[in-house]
């Protein structure tokens, strides 16, 4: 187990070096977590040649328990603790990157204060790059968060039943997550580039709410008050409607990330057209994902295979409002390096996780979606979710369940 954490440390050394810097001062759990495999309330410093350190203030005994590091130190008083760090470390006008898009500019102005000939510089996109490459064991865990999800997509044609609103159906899938095992709910870095905070575990919009305008890129639905202008509602959901679903699950921090439409009856032609669409569009990414193909290029092909099928003004959300972005990184946050769009010239390379989600919205109609985890091997890319997508296994019976029988047989509240 040190070995994985002493290649991510060599591997953030590189890129270290890449950018000019000389230390980095962590102050985010995500980032610690993933170098030390601790994420207590803490302050972890890396330089390019001495062993990191973490000033723990609370629990050192869990992050002794937890870390392969053997510099544990109790955090005291922060101004006393960093200057005596800095002295001895010899970071006194030396170039340190900080998570600026994760701490808050009340910390970054303190630290600034604390260590006043420091240069501080954002190390985001520093830890987002070591990152982006999965080891074979970050690889077993998403595997092991996406079989949660898969799972449950598996348990859809119980959970729906007559009456239910969107809430009723997310909040039962929420439930089902807990108990196979998922830890909490996913962090959202934000297709800017940017933290977006915690969002919620399940997505769910049925009907022509699908092409509500929002907050939320791409679809996001009613929500259930303006506090909350994404997500779903009291909505019920009803025979010959489609609904769009986003289900995440998190394992030792890792992250499973897969979307389905799924159709209550039979749905219309408009629909059928609109799903195989955007079920091929998928297919377009998944068949072309290989090492050294640009992420670029293959987001053209699959924009001009949704451009030929009639569906261009609506891909990624109804034009001026669509998204460029048409799949992103997976991992310790449920979206993060590389990004997939028109605009990446980014190579594809084995280890990366890429969460591909084409979705087709029109107004008035809704939207249809497929979302899908693959991992880019050395001859390809190898799908991680494996829930059913064709069209006449996403087909679901208008309501053929006694809702009341059910709920009572499956041990869970009517809705």
């Amino acid at each position: 187990m040190v070995a994985i954490y002493k290649e991510r440390l060599a591997r953030l050394r590189e890129d270290m070096e890449r950018v000019g810097l000389d230390a980095l001062l962590s102050m985010h759990p995500i980032n610690q977590y993933y170098l030390t495999g601790t994420a207590q309330y803490q302050i972890l410093v890396v330089t390019k040649v001495a062993d990191p350190v973490i000033l723990v203030k609370r629990n050192i005994e869990r992050a002794r328990a937890e870390s392969w590091l053997p510099d544990i130190r109790p955090l005291g008083d922060v101004r006393e603790d960093l200057v005596d760090l800095a002295r001895e470390m010899d970071l006194r006008n030396r170039r340190i990157g900080i998570e600026f898009g994760l701490t808050t500019a009340a910390a970054l102005k303190e630290t600034e204060t604390i260590l006043p000939s420091c240069h501080f510089v954002d190390s985001d996109g520093v830890w987002l790059h070591c990152r982006k490459i999965k080891q074979p064991e970050e690889i077993a865990k998403l595997r092991r968060a996406q079989s949660i999800v898969d799972e449950v997509h598996a348990d859809m044609p119980q959970i729906l039943v007559e009456g239910a609103r969107e809430v009723d159906v997310v909040a039962e899938l929420d439930y089902r997550l807990k108990k196979l095992g998922s830890e909490a709910m996913p962090f959202f870095f934000g297709t800017g580039g940017r933290p977006m905070a915690w969002r919620a575990t399940t997505r769910l919009i049925s009907g022509a709410d699908g092409a509500t305008p929002t907050d939320y890129p791409v679809v996001g639905g009613a929500g259930l008050s303006p506090a909350t202008p994404h997500g779903p509602s009291t909505k019920i959901i009803q025979p010959g409607e489609q609904f769009s679903i986003d289900i995440m699950a998190v394992v030792e921090g890792y992250h499973a990330d897969s979307g389905r439409t799924y159709f209550v009856g039979e749905p219309s032609r408009r629909l059928r057209d609109m799903y195989m669409t955007a079920l091929y569009a998928e297919r377009v990414f998944i068949d072309g994902a290989r090492p050294g193909v640009v992420v670029g290029d293959l987001v053209k092909k699959v924009v001009s295979y949704v451009e030929a099928r009639g569906y261009g003004d609506y891909f990624m959300g109804p034009r001026p409002h669509n998204s460029s972005v048409i799949g992103h990184g997976v991992g310790l946050y449920i979206n993060e390096y590389p990004f997939v769009s028109a605009s990446v010239r980014e190579v594809l390379r084995p280890g990366m996780v890429i969460a591909v989600e084409p979705k087709v919205v029109v107004p008035e109609v809704g939207c249809v979606e497929v979302e899908d985890t693959v991992v880019i091997t050395e001859s390809g890319c190898e799908l991680l979710s494996n829930a059913p997508k064709e069209l006449d296994e996403v087909i679901l019976p208008a309501y053929g369940h006694d809702r009341s029988a059910f709920a009572e047989a499956a041990g869970f509240r009517t809705f």
